[in-house]
């Protein structure tokens, strides 16, 4: 019996099933199985096959794309600055700044008042 879609997404992501990239020639087949399966099938092959270079020319009859099945992990930075040329940084309101105590019309990320200057000297520190 075979796995979901679904299924096979939650146990990837839990560690439970992996990749496995079998080549033969200039073919590359990708299954995805389970940890005990996949020692077993590196027990027949006599170890972990070798790592392919990416640099390979992929065959005639291979996408150039990037296979959509090998996870890809984009870090972002949380954003510490504020574009403060944004409107909802903006109220008509004039409130005391939360650091300094001056009079201002600009909010911080959580709609607090704070003057532009004192906001960022406190996010740097």
């Amino acid at each position: 019996m075979g796995i979901l879609f679904d299924g096979l997404i939650r146990k990837t992501a839990s560690g439970l099933i992996d990749p496995v990239e079998h080549k033969v020639g200039r073919t590359v087949h990708r299954f995805w199985v389970t940890d005990t399966d996949r020692e077993q099938y590196y027990d027949i092959l006599g170890g972990a096959p070798q790592i392919v270079s990416e640099d390979e020319k992929p065959s005639a009859h291979a996408s150039r794309n990037a296979p959509t099945c090998r996870p890809q992990v984009t870090l972002v930075p949380p954003q510490r600055t504020v574009n403060w040329s944004d409107p909802k940084h903006w109220d008509a309101a004039r409130l005391p700044c939360r650091y300094c105590g001056t009079s201002t019309n600009l909010r911080d990320m959580q709609r607090r008042p704070s003057c532009k200057v004192c906001h960022e000297e406190h996010q740097s520190a």
